[in-house]
């Protein structure tokens, strides 16, 4: 073909690209078919097609799952793993799914507690009582809502107790500790087989992401029969896990807001000291605090306590419920 047409031809296809209608009216000059067109497509670039129309509808349904962290520095990671999340679901690829929404609720966790002061608030809450039990008088603490009794299958408070006091609690207690501060706090009518199931299936979400993350493999011979009966009900599991990843995104959005609420309510640790020791109460000065501050009596000073000596005071609700030696 001469040059000059070749030169011609250049010009009319990016026409044709750029201009819609010059491609519509060409089309009915040379009367071809807009079908034909169609059907000349490769497989391989209606492949590309399909998935460049998928791919823009999952960037826009991520970001309206995420609008209410649409401000938060972890946004676009979120909208990211939330559509390999979907990707993978489509593949059938339950374990890389696991991974990718688990990724999703980690996320949100690591700022919960990264929080300043939200550690230190719930690190002195454990003995709040959650109920009284009816038929045994015995109160339900909030340290056995999250860890559980000792008991004869082990020292599961004990333990977790620990973990909480050297700040290493492992992913179980964390999600238990923000289920229920975000979901069943100071409610009255506290559910306890409610609040487990929510936290078990999260707790799932988690041993199904450890069998495909980083080459770790489930060892635990109870996580691996549970893993194995999820996988086996993949396809109700896909809709399980998604309902729980909606619900505690809906519980978690507002994470600042019941993060600062939850260190407001909590009981306060101040430095202190001793004043005054009369018969019948004594007088503290708390520093940072310029008048003096009466100490009921009903609350005994440390044996041997004297004035000018430093001490602690736990405070709630501008009341002394604590003291200790410093």
């Amino acid at each position: 073909m001469d040059e000059k047409l070749k030169s011609v031809l250049h010009k009319v296809i990016q026409l044709t690209r750029q201009y819609p209608e010059f491609n519509t009216e060409l089309r009915k000059e040379l009367e071809i078919d807009p079908s034909v067109a169609l059907a000349s497509l490769s497989e391989n670039k209606m492949s590309e097609i399909y998935e460049y129309c998928i791919e823009k509808i999952l960037d826009e349904q991520a970001k309206n799952f995420y609008q209410a962290f649409s401000s938060e520095p972890f946004f676009s990671q979120l909208v990211f793993d939330y559509k390999r999340m979907e990707r993978f679901r489509r593949k059938n690829d339950f374990s890389d799914y696991s991974l990718a929404l688990f990724q999703q609720i980690e996320c949100v966790i690591n700022m919960i507690f990264a929080v300043d002061g939200f550690t230190d608030a719930i690190n002195l809450m454990w003995e709040d009582v959650v109920y009284i039990n009816n038929k045994t008088k015995e109160p339900y603490k909030v340290k056995n809502a999250i860890f559980g009794r000792d008991n004869e299958q082990g020292n599961f408070l004990s333990d977790g107790m620990n973990r909480a006091k050297n700040k290493k609690l492992t992913t179980r207690d964390r999600i238990r500790i923000i289920v229920y501060y975000f979901k069943h706090s100071g409610k009255s009518n506290f559910d306890s087989s409610t609040y487990s199931s929510f936290c078990d299936v999260l707790y799932n979400i988690y041993l199904c992401r450890n069998t495909n993350h980083r080459g770790v493999d489930v060892k635990e011979t109870n996580a691996t029969k549970k893993v194995n009966e999820i996988q086996k009900s993949s396809s109700y599991s896909y809709f399980l896990f998604n309902w729980a990843l909606t619900e505690f995104m809906s519980m978690t959005q507002n994470y600042e807001v019941v993060c600062r609420t939850i260190i407001n309510i909590a009981p306060r640790m101040f430095n202190a000291i001793i004043k005054y020791i009369l018969p019948s109460a004594c007088y503290i000065r708390i520093e940072g605090e310029v008048d003096n501050t009466e100490l009921p009596c009903r609350l005994q000073l440390p044996p041997g306590s004297k004035n000018g000596d430093m001490i602690k005071i736990l405070k709630r609700n501008n009341e002394i419920v604590e003291v200790s030696i410093e």
